[in-house]
């Protein structure tokens, strides 16, 4: 078996800016959520079906003979369409969240610290906390009480590594629920600096294809989706961590105890054809870039976010200048209080049912916001669909 990579048809319509061919869209429905669960490639899935079948008609010969190769291949294929340098490996998870527990759970002992920031992906808390729990180690959180003091995070993280001392700091790269872009290369920094025995790993669920070079130097474990924003198929991370070392699973088989990043090697007989076709995914992505994917989605954003504030009365972004990712936006719902897990999938269902537009509503520090995100496939008729959106979220709570 060979792994896929780009024809000379896919080729030809990135370079010509063909791109919303390259999507399966569900007919008269605006998609300014991509940022949620992602969107895979068709070409992707195709060289995925082909992939099952062929693993299907001899599963013995695949994963006695093949699996291992193949693996390590996809795996450097991906380092190095992200820009991972040498020294760097990547083992692949099935998501960000299940990556950063196996990595926290490589670094933290019992009696440690292990220190997150209420910016985080929220399960991935709880996973923690559940391991601490067994483990013996315990959770702290640094508290962002809005999305205003974002633009103060290098102070705030430093102020708690100060305060705790943790064995191991997490740090999302682009925060989920607010969309904003951490200056890591700074927090990085300044943390190993204050506190050089603490482990840095980063959960960067949303940079893998929004970020032209997303790894962060010097950090001890990098983790991302490439579900999300590179299109691969769904169910498919990498964790990046120094070749060699201790980094493994939480569930350890045959290879778990070799060192990263064989150690994610054989974890059972898993499904891996989304894990093969990740570095088309990554090189499609990449060739689109190249042929202006950034460009024309930070101007449809910008646009199309500046339309909605003067409409809704309040700011084009939320976030303080300079700390929104490139490819998502964040605006405040005038009159919407904050809203809790359930109320905000009540207004989510409203607002699809009533605007055929699938948006994310998402509260923080007291207030809620519209979390916008574009991908190749976004139009401007998608921003104008919803433009009576505080309404419709009002009207549903």
């Amino acid at each position: 078996m060979h792994l896929p990579t780009l024809d000379d048809e896919t080729t030809q319509l990135i370079a010509a800016g063909d791109w919303p061919g390259f999507w399966s869209l569900r007919e008269g429905l605006a998609f300014l959520n991509h940022g949620s669960f992602g969107r895979t490639f068709t070409h992707v899935r195709q060289a995925q079906s082909e992939i099952v079948s062929r693993i299907d008609a001899d599963p013995s010969d695949f994963y006695r003979f093949e699996f291992t190769e193949l693996m390590r291949e996809a795996a450097e294929r991906v380092r190095v369409a992200l820009g991972i340098p040498d020294g760097y490996a990547g083992a692949f998870r099935h998501n960000a969240s299940t990556a950063v527990i196996d990595a926290v759970g490589s670094f933290a002992r019992a009696g440690d610290v292990v220190l997150v920031t209420s910016l985080g992906y929220g399960g991935i808390e709880l996973g923690l906390r559940f391991l601490g729990d067994h483990v013996g180690f315990g959770v702290e959180r640094i508290e962002f009480m809005a999305v205003e003091k974002i633009a103060d995070c290098v102070e705030v993280v430093l102020d708690g590594v100060t305060r705790f001392r943790p064995a191991v700091l997490v740090l999302d790269q682009i925060t989920s629920s607010t969309a904003a872009l951490l200056p890591l290369d700074d927090i990085v920094r300044e943390v190993r600096e204050t506190s050089p025995e603490t482990r840095i790993v980063i959960d960067a669920a949303h940079a893998a294809g929004m970020l032209d070079a997303p790894f962060v130097p010097g950090v001890d474990a990098w983790i991302g989706n490439l579900h999300k924003w590179g299109c691969a198929a769904r169910g498919v991370a990498v964790l990046v961590g120094r070749a060699g070392s201790a980094i493994g699973p939480m569930q350890r088989s045959w290879t778990g105890l070799d060192p990263f990043p064989d150690s994610f090697l054989w974890t059972g007989t898993d499904e891996v054809s989304g894990y093969l076709t990740a570095p088309l995914a990554l090189e499609t992505i990449q060739a689109m870039r190249r042929s202006g994917l950034d460009g024309r989605i930070r101007g449809l954003l910008g646009d199309g976010s500046t339309t909605l504030a003067a409409r809704w009365g309040v700011a084009p972004d939320a976030l303080p200048a300079g700390t929104s990712a490139p490819w998502m936006r964040l605006l405040e719902l005038p009159g919407i209080p904050e809203l809790d897990e359930e109320l905000s999938d009540r207004a989510a269902l409203a607002v699809r049912e009533t605007l055929k537009a699938d948006v994310a509503v998402t509260s923080f520090g007291g207030k809620t916001y519209c979390r916008l995100s574009a991908h190749g496939y976004t139009t401007p008729s998608d921003f104008a669909t919803i433009e009576i959106l505080p309404e419709v979220v009002a009207g549903a709570l």
